[in-house]
C-alpha cells in the first residue's frame, strides 16, 4: 500500500494511515526544510521513499497561487539529503519565476531523485516515482530534466497522467534541446556586457551577438 505519513498534510494530497507493510511513503518535510537558507516560503517539501525500488527523492512546490507547480524531474548523486533538498528549493523557486516570466498560470516545482543517473535507473524505480507523483493530485506536473530521458518518463506515465515529458505528451527524444543553448548563450553575453561593460562585449539581438565592439 502506498501512503503519505505526515503531521500536517492537507486534503490536496492523498494519505492513509501508515502501516509496517508500506513500501512507498511520502512524508511532509516542510518543517525540516524551513530553516534552510533557500526555503523562500515554499508551500510544501515532500520526501519520497520506496523500499522495494530504492527510490529516495524530494519534491518542492512553490508559488501555487495561479496554478499547479510545473518543473522537471532530475536524477543526481546529491551526496546528502540536505543537498538534495537545497537543490529542490532553488530549482522549484526558479521554476516559479520562469512561469511568471512566460505568462503561464502555474507555480514552480522540482522533483530530485537521489541516485547515480548512470547506474540506478530502472523501470520499477520510475514507476514508483510516477505513483508518488500521482498522489499529489495534480498539484505538480513533471517532465524530464538532468539525468532523466523520455524513456524513463514513459515508465512513470504508466502510473500517472500528471506528466508532460513522456513521448506521447510532448517529450523530446533528442539528447539535448538546442533551444536551451540558444537562449542561455545570448543571455550570458548580455548579462556580462551590462555587468562588465569594460570587456568590450555587447549583445546585438536576441539570437545574434558580437563579442567585440
Amino acid at each position: 500500500m502506498e501512503t503519505i505519513t505526515t503531521s500536517a498534510v492537507s486534503s490536496d494530497v492523498d494519505f492513509d494511515a501508515a502501516t509496517s507493510s508500506d513500501v512507498l511513503t511520502l512524508t511532509d518535510w516542510t518543517a525540516e526544510a524551513c530553516d534552510l537558507p533557500d526555503f523562500a516560503d515554499h508551500e510544501r517539501i515532500i520526501r519520497v521513499s520506496d523500499t522495494d525500488t530504492g527510490l529516495r527523492a524530494f519534491v518542492g512546490l512553490h508559488g501555487l497561487t495561479l496554478g499547479p507547480a510545473l518543473g522537471g524531474c532530475r536524477m543526481w548523486h546529491c551526496g546528502t539529503e540536505t543537498a538534495a533538498v537545497t537543490d529542490v528549493l532553488r530549482l522549484s523557486r526558479g521554476m516559479t519565476m520562469k512561469s511568471a516570466m512566460a505568462g503561464v498560470s502555474a507555480g514552480g516545482g522540482k522533483y530530485v531523485i537521489i541516485g547515480d543517473p548512470r547506474t540506478d535507473k530502472t523501470e520499477a524505480l520510475f514507476r514508483a516515482f510516477g505513483r508518488a507523483l500521482d498522489r499529489l493530485n495534480g498539484r505538480y506536473i513533471s517532465g524530464e530534466n538532468v539525468g532523466v530521458a523520455v524513456q524513463y518518463m514513459d515508465w512513470a506515465a504508466i502510473e500517472t497522467s500528471y506528466m508532460l515529458g513522456s513521448g506521447e505528451r510532448g517529450g523530446d527524444l533528442s539528447p539535448a534541446r538546442p533551444e536551451v543553448g540558444q537562449g542561455i548563450t545570448p543571455g550570458y553575453w548580455c548579462a556580462t556586457s551590462r555587468r562588465c561593460p569594460w570587456t568590450g562585449i555587447r549583445c546585438i539581438s536576441r539570437f545574434s551577438l558580437s563579442p567585440f565592439v
